[in-house]
């Protein structure tokens, strides 16, 4: 667990950090050795979004036009993380994203594949009971403390911590 710990929050980090990945290389190809030999789950925040957009039905998931959708630099952003987990050969094996576009599609662009997209990451916030925010949670801390297929990663990407 401890090690898993120590991957996300390595990877959080670089994520996060994008732009200074280029300043400190031996942090990222420590980081990227480290991923190559699997067993971390990677969890994200989707890509940057439209900020004139809202999500402006968020009970129906299905209805992606009325979702805020990556922006450009979203998409940008994610097919690089991708492209360097790809060049880097850090496998991934299962791949889970929350049911908004927007989640979905940056899995898709980091993965190479489509995300099998769930509620248990999918933000809920304000339209959802409290319960149901609890259990998302709790099914997100489960998603993480399974350990990933041999020789692989698993990569969830979500919302805002």
């Amino acid at each position: 667990m401890r090690r898993m710990v120590a991957g996300l929050a390595m990877v959080m980090t670089a994520w996060l950090a994008v732009p200074a990945w280029a300043q400190d290389a031996a942090t990222v190809a420590g980081i990227l050795k480290t991923l190559h030999g699997g067993g971390y789950v990677i969890v994200v925040r989707h890509g940057a979004t439209h900020n004139d957009q809202a999500d402006v039905d968020p009970l129906h998931l299905d209805n992606v036009a009325q979702q805020r959708q990556l922006n450009d630099k979203g998409r940008a952003d994610a097919r690089a993380v991708g492209a360097v987990l790809k060049t880097a050969g850090v496998p991934i094996g299962r791949c889970y994203s929350s049911r908004f576009q927007r989640a979905v599609e940056t899995a898709r662009l980091i993965a190479g594949k489509d995300p099998e997209a769930t509620l248990d990451v999918s933000e809920g916030g304000l339209v959802v009971t409290p319960n149901e925010n609890n259990r998302r949670a709790q099914a997100l801390r489960r998603m993480i403390a399974t350990t990933p297929d041999a020789g692989t990663n698993t990569l969830i990407v979500t919302h805002k911590p």
